[in-house]
C-alpha cells in the first residue's frame, strides 16, 4: 500500500516480481504514476481513503488475498531472496510465520541490520493492529529466514520528507496514546523524540514503556534500554548509562551494547574500561545472529582493533614512563 511513490514502488515491486503468485497494491491517493507502476508488475488494484491508519489500509489490502501465505513488503523496501524456499523451509520446521534479515540501507550501504517482525506468514494470521507503527496481533511459531533479506531505503530522503514523516507518524501515535495504554507506541513516541534530538522527552517515553515491560516484548524493552544507554552516554551521564546497560548485558549481551560502552570509556580516556567493553565487543562478534534488536555495530570490528592497539601503544608506554619515574627517584 502506499500513495506518491512511484519511484520506490517500481524497485519494490521489481524486485518481487516473479517471486510470489499475486501481487496486490492499495493506494491511498496517490497524484503521480504510482498505479501505472503498479498495473505494470500485474498488481491488482485497490483503492482506500486515507483516515490516519496504517492498521486499517493494511487489513483492507489483505482482505483481497487469495493465497495460503501472505508476504508483507512496503513501498520502500526491497526483497532480496527467493520467499518461496523460505515457506518450505518454514513449514519443514513446523511453524507459521516468518521473518527475515533486514538491513537499514543509507547512501547505498548497509548502516545496520536486524531481524524483521514477521512479515510472511499464513493467511489466518495475517491482522494488524495499531494505526501506526502497526502491528500483528498475533502468531504461531515463527522462522527466521536469514539468507533472505528485506533493505530498507526510508531513511534515504531529504531533510524535508523527514521531517514531514516524523510528524505524521508522531501526530497518529500521540492522539492514539489519548485514549490508550500502550507501551510499544510509548517506545515509538520516544524513537521519534531522539530523532528530533529531544533528548530529555525521549527518556521520559522510553521509561513509560518500560514500565509496561509485560505488554512489551522483550526485543523493545532491550532495545528502548539500548537507546538510554546511548542518550545518557551523550550526556554524560555515566551512572544512569550502566544502569541501563546492566539491564540489556544480563538479558541479551550483543555487539551493539559493548560497542556503545567502549566507544564512551574511549572519549573518557579510561583506557582500561574502554579495553574490557572492547574485548567484550570482539568475543560475542563472531557468535552474532540478528535478532530485532537493530544493531549499527556488526561492521565496526576493523575501528575496534584499531582502538584497542592504540589503547595498548599508550598504556604500555605510560607504563614504562611510570617505572622509568620511580627509577629516578631510587
Amino acid at each position: 500500500m502506499g500513495s506518491n511513490r512511484e519511484e520506490e514502488l517500481e524497485r519494490c515491486l521489481k524486485s518481487i516480481d516473479g517471486k510470489v503468485d499475486e501481487i496486490i497494491y492499495v493506494d491511498t491517493g496517490s497524484s503521480d504514476n504510482s498505479i501505472k507502476v503498479a498495473e505494470k508488475y500485474g498488481a491488482k488494484i485497490e483503492h482506500f481513503k486515507w483516515i490516519d491508519d496504517f492498521s486499517a489500509a493494511r487489513n483492507y489490502s489483505i482482505s483481497f488475498a487469495t493465497k495460503k501465505w501472505i508476504l508483507i513488503i512496503d513501498t520502500d523496501e526491497e526483497l532480496i531472496g527467493d520467499p518461496k524456499e523460505a515457506i518450505r523451509e518454514g513449514i519443514k520446521n513446523g511453524c507459521d510465520s516468518i521473518s527475515f534479515r533486514f538491513a537499514d540501507i543509507r547512501d547505498g550501504k548497509e548502516v545496520g541490520e536486524m531481524s524483521s517482525n514477521v512479515r510472511m506468514m499464513r493467511r489466518e494470521y495475517c491482522h494488524y493492529e495499531l494505526p501506526v507503527h502497526n502491528q500483528i496481533t498475533g502468531w504461531a511459531q515463527r522462522y527466521y529466514a536469514g539468507d533472505v533479506t528485506l533493505r530498507h531505503y526510508g531513511y534515504e530522503m531529504t531533510s524535508d520528507e523527514r521531517k514531514k514523516r516524523n510528524e505524521q507518524t508522531m501526530m497518529i501515535a500521540l492522539k492514539y496514546l489519548e485514549e490508550n495504554d500502550s507501551p510499544f507506541m510509548c517506545y515509538n513516541v520516544a524513537v521519534n523524540c531522539i530523532m528530533k534530538r529531544n533528548y530529555g522527552d525521549a527518556i521520559e517515553w522510553f521509561q513509560k514503556a518500560i514500565s509496561g515491560k509485560d505488554r512489551l516484548s522483550q526485543d523493545y524493552y532491550l532495545q528502548a534500554h539500548t537507546y538510554l544507554v546511548k542518550i545518557y552516554s551523550l550526556l554524560r551521564e555515566t551512572a544512569k548509562m550502566l544502569e541501563a546497560a546492566r539491564v540489556i548485558n544480563e538479558l541479551r549481551p550483543n555487539t551493539e551494547l559493548f560497542y556503545d560502552l567502549g566507544t564512551f570509556f574511549y572519549q573518557e580516556h579510561n583506557y582500561q574500561e574502554a579495553m574490557k567493553y572492547f574485548d567484550a565487543y570482539l568475543k560475542v562478534y563472531d557468535a552474532h545472529t540478528p535478532s530485532e534488536m537493530f544493531s549499527t555495530a556488526l561492521d565496526k570490528k576493523p575501528v575496534v582493533e584499531r582502538a584497542m592497539n592504540y589503547m595498548k601503544g599508550v598504556m604500555e608506554w605510560e607504563s614504562t614512563r611510570a617505572e622509568g619515574r620511580q627509577s629516578s627517584k631510587a
